[in-house]
């Protein structure tokens, strides 16, 4: 099953932005088209492959709790430290709380 816009799908959301980008400043993220921001949801298909990813693991691992963490935990430790810093990634929440300003 390969619906024809799945791979645009995921190629605009995996090449087109890093989620986390280094530079989180409220200057750059305020300057980022807030609607670019809106809809930064990743492609279903996306999340399926990685429950799988994680559903195979776990079973392969005795279904093993701590082995799946170790192997998960480094591909998204950055993500979750990210998440910890700023947990705040609505652009238009933010956008909101700075009232609604775009500083330049």
């Amino acid at each position: 099953h390969n619906p024809p816009d799945l791979f645009g799908k995921i190629s605009v959301y995996v090449g087109d932005e890093e989620l986390f980008p280094k530079d989180l400043s409220p200057d750059s993220q305020l300057n980022k088209d807030i609607a670019q921001w809106a809809d930064s949801t990743a492609p279903k298909a996306l999340a399926d492959v990685f429950e799988a990813l994680v559903g195979a693991i776990f079973l392969d691992a005795g279904k093993c709790l701590k082995t799946v963490w170790q192997v998960i935990q480094p591909l998204l430790q950055q993500y979750i430290d990210q998440s910890l810093t700023d947990p705040n990634l609505n652009p238009k929440r933010s956008f909101t709380e700075q009232g609604e300003k775009i500083i330049e």
